[in-house]
């Protein structure tokens, strides 16, 4: 995320060459250092199941979350292409323009451990991604700015480009961060262990989804600032928001839905403990009474 203002400083020292050399040496270095510094897992057992990142895809709320994180992915990449071109009349140099990308960046990192603590304490993290999408078609709009909220065609001013992208980066991290959460607890409904075989299965599915975001974003960004322009590439982009809340709202009800059906369905067992209990109780004391009658008369006794 912080790419493009670091990517911005290493092009203005030295050139298009300098931001490629200092990152190929970084990651060369970052295979000593891991190798020295992650512990080897002595005790670790190769999974011998067979299941896919398929079989998660059974789950209609597993495929809701995962078009959230595509459309949230999609709200970085799409601005890759476009944001330059869309700034260039302010006459910012590469620097600054880097500075601006880092501004969306930063307000991502600063609000996810915020978002983060929400969401251990929220019900349900649906509820979390609807807001979260809906801000960001708020700031969608602004970006462009769209002509749907009256601006014109011409208006652009560097103070609401710099609104609008603060406002994504809050937004587009509350609509991202629960989907992690989402996967977890809806594949333990589908029978999943909670173990690292599982959290591995959920890791490789959500990059999977946030790569295909990423790779959809500059593709279509590219395609849509040469057909329709900027302001209508970030309506269209904020319209895809909007289409993810009654998704999710309506996923949310069924689901709630479901769980009261099934859990009506199925009798409390301290119920039926209680009441099979009380009817062998009362068919012991009529035994007992039944054994002893008639009374037994004096001489008897």
């Amino acid at each position: 995320m912080s790419g493009p203002a670091i990517g911005g400083v290493l092009y203005g020292l030295g050139g298009f060459f300098t931001p490629f050399l200092v990152i190929g040496i970084l990651i060369l270095l970052c295979v000593p250092v891991n190798y020295i510094v992650l512990p080897q897992d002595e005790n670790f057992q190769p999974s011998e199941s067979k299941t896919s990142s398929f079989v998660l895809l059974k789950s209609p709320s597993i495929i809701i979350a995962s078009l959230g994180i595509i459309v949230a992915s999609l709200i970085w990449s799409i601005l890759d292409p476009t944001l330059e071109p869309h700034l260039r009349e302010f006459d910012l140099g590469p620097e600054l323009i880097g500075v601006l990308f880092l501004v969306m960046s930063a307000f991502y990192a600063i609000s996810s451990p915020i978002w983060g603590w929400v969401a251990d304490r929220c019900p349900d993290n649906r509820l979390l991604m609807i807001p979260g999408f809906l801000f960001s078609a708020v700031g969608m709009l602004l970006l462009g700015p769209s002509s749907l909220l009256g601006f014109d065609e011409d208006y652009n001013e560097l103070w609401l480009n710099i609104v609008a992208l603060i406002i994504l980066g809050i937004s587009a991290s509350l609509a991202l961060i629960p989907t992690f959460d989402i996967y977890i607890e809806f594949s333990e409904e589908l029978g999943f262990e909670e173990d690292v075989n599982t959290y591995s299965l959920v890791a490789g599915l959500w990059g999977s989804m946030y790569a295909f975001g990423d790779f959809i974003g500059p593709s279509l960004g590219g395609t849509l600032l040469d057909v329709v322009g900027f302001q209508w590439c970030c309506t269209i982009t904020a319209i895809c928001c909007l289409i993810m809340i009654p998704l999710l709202f309506f996923n949310f009800v069924y689901d709630r839905c479901r769980k009261r059906s099934v859990k009506k369905s199925v009798p409390d067992s301290k119920e039926e403990q209680t009441k099979l209990l009380g009817d062998s109780l009362a068919v012991e004391t009529v035994g007992d009474y039944m054994a002893s009658y008639p009374p037994l008369s004096a001489t008897q006794v």
